[in-house]
């Protein structure tokens, strides 16, 4: 299940919640490290 999909459920206010992918991104794989560092997973 992506994060995305659970979050679409929601109402949230318009400009209160913000998806980013960052499967692009070329700082992608710091930004993993630092979820696992977080929460102990990378994605």
């Amino acid at each position: 299940i992506m994060a995305k999909d659970v979050l679409v459920k929601y109402k949230f206010k318009p400009g209160h919640l913000e998806c980013i992918d960052i499967s692009d991104r070329s700082d992608m794989g710091s930004m993993q490290d630092y979820f696992l560092e977080l929460t102990g997973e990378r994605t």
